[in-house]
């Protein structure tokens, strides 16, 4: 199984408020919406594989603004993988749980550097906790007085 690329194909961003209440929440979600077959052209050969759509969103709330982006994984492997993936998401709309972690995972992280990068344009908080130093008290060890 090898992602070959994840492509973001539509990003839209809003700020709806002025000035950010007290308190802000922020919920993200992340959806597969289609799953259809893609050809690579590696070399002379051609191989099929998969592309997987997805849907990123980000809202804000109360009412503060919302972040989307729309995009595709790309995914090439074995004709029988991609076979039974795409047997089972045209019966039940739904992705093997083998498959679904590393598609999510990929679109997941693209979707997230760009939705940092964009809300600091547009003025909003990050939609993901980021790391932060926090002061702490620092203990200075006072020498031992040697021995006579």
């Amino acid at each position: 199984m090898t992602i070959v690329g994840v492509h973001l194909t539509k990003i839209t961003a809003a700020r709806n408020v002025k000035s950010a209440a007290q308190k802000v929440g922020i919920n993200n979600n992340i959806s597969i919406k289609n799953v259809e077959p893609h050809d690579f052209a590696l070399g002379k050969a051609t191989q099929q594989g998969l592309k997987f759509s997805f849907v990123f969103n980000c809202i804000y709330t109360p009412d503060l603004g919302t972040i989307d982006f729309e995009g595709d994984v790309l995914f090439l492997g074995e004709e029988e993988e991609t076979e039974k993936v795409k047997k089972e998401w045209e019966a039940n709309k739904k992705l093997p749980a083998d498959f679904a972690e590393p598609i999510l995972n990929a679109a997941l992280m693209r979707s997230n550097i760009q939705a940092i990068k964009l809300s600091t344009d547009m003025g909003l908080p990050s939609p993901v906790p980021l790391p932060r130093i926090e002061k702490k008290e620092v203990k200075t060890e006072q020498p031992k007085a040697k021995a006579k």
